[in-house]
């Protein structure tokens, strides 16, 4: 394995190309946040605990975090990677990109239990334009991020992993 610059030399060391996908990740687990939120929220609330739990959309939302979270992390490391083609650098690119489609995935599983909340008769209709914004959000920056990924991918292992379904917006 590649020796890496001390913690002081990061700065002067660190591979600009992924700031863009830096940026839109971290938008993407701040809106992520936020329907985190709203997800805990109802399952406290005890006529909608029983839904949240019957449409797995709790399960939908801890994926969505788990691999949001992941895709943040695997960009932090090749920010701070030199890029020399090392071993290191594509096993990062081989775990990021699957990371990429299963939050996709996950926010996907999380739309369509969403669209089924506001049948509850113990739905709140306040809660609907701001659950629905930042569902939005978290996709669309994910959409950003994979588009900004893509751009430093090299199209071989992109490709590789077309079976995905994974489509740069």
């Amino acid at each position: 394995m590649a020796e890496h610059p001390s913690p002081t030399e990061y700065n002067a060391q660190v591979d600009q190309a992924w700031d863009l996908p830096l940026r839109y990740i971290r938008r993407s687990v701040y809106a992520d946040q936020v329907c985190a939120s709203f997800v805990e929220e109802w399952s406290q609330h005890s006529g909608l605990r029983e839904y949240v739990a019957r449409t797995s959309l709790g399960q939908a939302q801890r994926d969505a975090n788990f691999y949001r979270n992941l895709v943040l992390g695997y960009c932090i490391r090749l920010h701070f990677i030199p890029d020399d083609g090392t071993p290191e650098r594509v096993s990062i690119y081989r775990s990021l990109i699957p990371s990429l489609y299963l939050a996709r995935n996950a926010d996907e599983r999380a739309q369509e239990a969403l669209s089924h909340m506001a049948e509850s008769a113990h739905w709140n209709e306040a809660w609907s334009d701001p659950t629905a914004f930042w569902h939005r959000e978290r996709m669309r920056w994910l959409a950003r991020t994979a588009w900004a990924v893509r751009r430093n991918v090299p199209t071989e292992l992109w490709t590789e992993f077309r079976r995905y379904g994974l489509k740069a917006r």
